[in-house]
């Protein structure tokens, strides 16, 4: 009975301790420093990256395992102090609203999982803001590495569709799509409002956005809002023609290139 006793509390604390080991890195790290950033976001290198805040007052990073275990949550240091100063401009003016940061670079650059840039430190995922019934919508913002999985339509209305469950079993796809509600939809004014604060904070820091990476079909209704307007009076470089598999995965999010 003993021994079973043994046994059983090392299988629960095993995965703790293991856990607890590969979180040290961001748990105790000090931004300091200037970073460098080496090549290109394809293939390239991070120096001294600085690690992204897990959460601040409106915003939050979208997966422990992305952050934590898999250190995929650094940055240049100009890309840092541009997006958090940008997230407190919004916080004054949009008080209510709440952003989320997904994939930025690994530590120390170079590959990550499921990416063929972020390699450098420059580039940086961001959750694609929701709403239902005009209504902030946050019920998805907390599905971690699972939201990329996530499809919307040409108009930003959120699909009963999640078919990348199939190769554990078609049953847990068909459970998930049946509970998508298709009235959540892209808020397109919060995600201009960020982009254009974003542009904000980057001037003040000496960088300047590059290029937005957003489903094609998607930025007539980002353009057609009150902030998107100034999005393209301000001349903001959005990409203009991608690859089908490439155009379909950027609806969930919208990925931003900086220069340094």
């Amino acid at each position: 009975m003993k021994k079973k006793y043994k046994i059983l509390v090392f299988l629960i604390l095993s995965p703790i301790v293991v856990v607890g080991v590969m979180s040290v890195n961001q748990v105790f790290t000090k931004n300091k420093g200037e970073s460098v950033s080496r090549g290109t976001r394809s293939n390239g290198s991070l120096e001294n990256g600085w690690l992204i805040p897990y959460r601040g007052a409106n915003y939050s990073y979208f997966s422990f395992i992305s952050y934590f275990l898999m250190e995929n949550a650094y940055v240049h240091h100009k890309v840092y102090n541009a997006v958090t100063q940008s997230y407190s401009a919004l916080e004054k003016k949009y008080p209510k609203k709440h952003y989320t940061i997904m994939e930025c670079s690994d530590t120390n650059g170079g590959a990550i999982w499921f990416h063929k840039t972020h390699r450098n430190g420059t580039s940086i995922d961001f959750m694609s803001p929701k709403m239902k019934n005009e209504v902030p919508y946050r019920d998805l913002d907390d599905w971690g590495l699972f939201h990329y999985f996530l499809e919307f339509d040409q108009e930003g209305k959120l699909l009963k569709k999640f078919p990348y469950t199939d190769f554990i079993h078609p049953k847990i796809s068909h459970w998930i799509s049946r509970n998508l509600d298709t009235k959540v939809e892209i808020d397109f004014e919060s995600m201009a409002q960020h982009i254009l604060a974003l542009d904000d904070a980057c001037k003040k820091n000496g960088i300047r956005i590059s290029k937005v990476i957003l489903m094609i079909e998607l930025k007539e209704n980002l353009f057609a809002t009150v902030t998107g307007k100034k999005l393209v009076a301000r001349g903001i470089p959005f990409a203009t023609k991608l690859p089908k598999a490439v155009n379909q995965m950027h609806e969930d999010h919208y990925h931003i290139d900086f220069r340094i």
